[in-house]
């Protein structure tokens, strides 16, 4: 996927500006409809999962790819809120679908520690491929015209048709019909599945702490040159890049990937604290402080991301991996979701009992993992066939 990543790369770094200066949006209906495109996104995968699971994960992955390309295509042609609307929800009900698709896909082509190495290594092909993007879209930014949005776009969206292409040279695994799996909608009647999910997404907020909170919190709170804010995103980028695998490795089983989540926690709480004292210093310590800060919480991604791939993939149920990883993304999808404004009102509005009650959080949930999937365990079989996962019982 990571022909697709430098699309989203291109995306991310123009798409906003794209629909405010070329498109001509207000920035509240941008924002508005981003929100509620990703909200439509999240609910998604559930019943897109279930699909991917029947007629199989290939055909679906392929399916989302070639919608999120069309949908990136029409973003040329919008010129109003509710065209708008239209085509953000479907761009996120593809890339929704087709987490799920590929998830389930990944299950039915190795077995769980293979699946886990697999999302490990897309994870680092994709935070380069982003990098790259983002880089080119530079270009697009400094020329700042319509003509150049349209390049953008075509880009963009040629990138997933080139991604389905390949995806298309994969082999198809077998699809496993409703009546064949059992109990309609069982992921989603997992409640302790449901719970994991969950935990999970509370940890997914720690992505919009360098997205969102990083770069505010250097501009008006501390003392460090704006500028520094792009090395310190090179610097998460690139070690997630080079260890991401690395760490990932050994994680598909349950009990080892309950305790990297804990451990997440802990060094995420630690960053926390030495992102909150950068206000308190100089530049040049300030500066320090944050580069230390981030290396830190980068230790803490590059866990939280191994033990949810190795937790969503050993906990679901046998053939129905596609419905197992659509419930798990609703759970990142709503960590996702609700990080900006949590992170804006708590931490940059709080100062340091803003940072370190969010640090609390991180402690609090990783803390809690491991004795939570005992307790999902405890709901499994006594061991379950050698990347198949768990079967919940009914």
């Amino acid at each position: 996927m990571g022909i697709s990543a430098v699309g989203n790369g291109l995306w991310l770094a123009a798409g906003v500006l794209f629909l405010n200066r070329s498109a001509g949006l207000p920035a509240v209906q941008v924002g508005l409809g981003l929100t509620l495109a990703g909200l439509a996104g999240v609910f998604a995968g559930i019943p897109l999962g279930v699909w991917a699971d029947a007629i199989g994960p290939r055909r679906v992955a392929i399916t989302m790819l070639l919608l999120e390309g069309a949908a990136t295509a029409a973003y040329a042609l919008v010129h109003s809120f509710a065209l708008f609307l239209v085509v953000a929800m479907a761009a996120a009900i593809g890339l929704a679908g087709g987490n799920a698709a590929r998830g389930a896909l990944l299950a039915g082509l190795f077995d769980t520690a293979g699946a886990t190495k697999a999302r490990a290594t897309m994870r680092s092909v994709t935070n380069l491929g982003i990098s790259l993007g983002t880089l080119a879209a530079g270009v697009v930014l400094g020329i700042d015209s319509r003509a150049g949005y349209l390049v953008m776009l075509a880009a963009d969206a040629l990138s997933f048709v080139v991604a389905a292409a390949l995806c298309a040279l994969l082999p198809e695994t077998e699809p496993h019909p409703t009546h064949a799996r059992g109990p309609r909608w069982r992921a989603a009647r997992d409640a302790r599945y449901i719970v994991l999910a969950a935990l999970n997404g509370v940890m997914t907020i720690n992505y919009a702490v360098l997205t969102v909170a990083l770069p505010l919190w250097v501009v008006t709170a501390t003392n460090a040159p704006p500028w520094v804010v792009a090395p310190l995103f090179a610097i998460n980028t690139v070690l997630c890049v080079l260890l991401q695998m690395r760490v990932s490795s050994g994680l598909d089983e349950p009990g080892k990937a309950a305790t990297a989540m804990r451990w997440a926690g802990v060094w995420f709480a630690c960053a926390t604290i030495l992102f909150a004292l950068a206000a308190y210093r100089g530049p040049i310590t300030a500066a320090i402080l944050l580069a230390a800060a981030v290396v830190i919480h980068t230790f803490g991604e590059l866990l939280q991301a191994g033990s949810s791939f190795g937790l969503s993939f050993a906990l679901a149920a046998p053939h129905a991996h596609g419905e197992y990883q659509g419930v798990w993304h609703v759970g990142v999808g709503l960590g996702e979701s609700i990080a900006p404004l949590l992170l804006t009102t708590t931490v940059i509005g709080g100062g340091l009992l803003g940072w370190l009650g969010l640090g609390l959080l991180f402690a609090l949930t990783g803390l809690a993992t491991p004795r939570l999937t005992a307790w999902a365990l405890a709901d499994r079989g006594a061991s379950p066939r050698p990347g198949q996962g768990f079967a919940a019982r009914e």
